[in-house]
């Protein structure tokens, strides 16, 4: 009996020493572990990565990113424990490479036990705040002005995103009257025209919510809004014009004269001439001179 009470006490005391230990450890350990088997996946599941990016993921440091599942994710500032369930990203972005290398793991909001679940290679491309701004706008206004739409029309305004179509209707913009007429035509030729349009499951049915901003919708407002037809809307929808086409440049054929054809060259039988004997030279003897004795 006293060895039983003796072997219990020893266990409850060994977990309250691991628990006190693991307690004290820091969330920087817990971080720097996390970091470590993400990158540890990381190399093993990608075939496709050179040298040098493979050396840029073992030495830098990545990107975390995390959200919570249950609960609330703490501030960074905060010492609270949490029992909050959260999906944390760990992320490199190599240079010169388009796409995000991604772990993706869960665990607490502390990354006490994260363990890599699945590698997701991903491009992120910037969010247009100006569209969505414009048509958060759209949307704000056909709920708001046209009334007379049933549930369903609404709620498909409501959750569904519209389509963007350049439309040449004819609109006010000097609704409340505070402009001048050259300050409404210097806003005619610098702001476009662009319609927002939900189609509902009536064929031939659609809400237009018609505006004016820039070409990329910034400071987009809304003019109008109302119901109409497909025909009306295809009536005042501004087609682009064709892009000009533009032929590859063709080299043109260079003609060669082909060449003549010239008689080959004979040797013909020259007669050269025999040389010409030359004179005789004549002896010239000179006189012997005689003495006398």
């Amino acid at each position: 009996m006293k060895k039983a009470v003796l072997l219990l006490t020893t266990v409850i005391s060994a977990l309250g020493i691991a628990m006190f230990t693991a307690s004290c450890k820091s969330d920087d350990y817990w971080k720097d572990k996390a970091v470590g088997n993400a990158r540890e996946y990381l190399l093993k599941n990608t075939r496709n990565l050179t040298v040098l990016q493979r050396e840029y993921i073992r030495y830098n440091k990545p990107v975390i990113m995390a959200e919570d599942i249950l609960g609330d994710y703490p501030d960074a500032m905060s010492n609270n424990l949490s029992t909050s369930l959260s999906q944390v990203c760990i992320t490199w972005i190599i240079p010169g490479e388009k796409d995000a290398y991604i772990v993706f793991g869960t665990s607490g909001s502390h990354l006490v036990g994260w363990s890599p679940i699945r590698l997701i290679v991903k491009s992120f491309t910037p969010i247009d705040r100006s569209l969505l701004a414009a048509i958060g706008n759209a949307r704000s206004y056909a709920l708001n002005n046209l009334l007379y739409l049933d549930v369903e029309p609404r709620n498909i305004i409501r959750f569904n995103t519209p389509k963007l179509v350049k439309t040449n209707f004819i609109v006010d913009l000097n609704q409340d009257g505070t402009k001048t007429p050259e300050q409404v035509k210097a806003e005619e030729k610098a702001l476009i025209q662009t319609s927002m349009v939900w189609q509902f499951n009536v064929a031939g049915s659609k809400v237009i919510v018609c505006g004016v901003g820039s070409e990329k919708l910034g400071d987009w407002r809304p003019i109008f809004g109302r119901q109409v037809t497909d025909a009306e809307l295809k009536a005042h929808t501004v087609v682009p014009a064709p892009k000009p086409v533009v032929k590859p440049a063709v080299d043109k054929k260079i003609t060669v004269p082909e060449p003549k054809m010239v008689a080959p060259i004979t040797e013909k039988n020259v007669t050269v001439p025999a040389p010409k004997a030359a004179a005789p030279v004549a002896k010239v003897t000179a006189p012997v001179a005689t003495t006398k004795k």
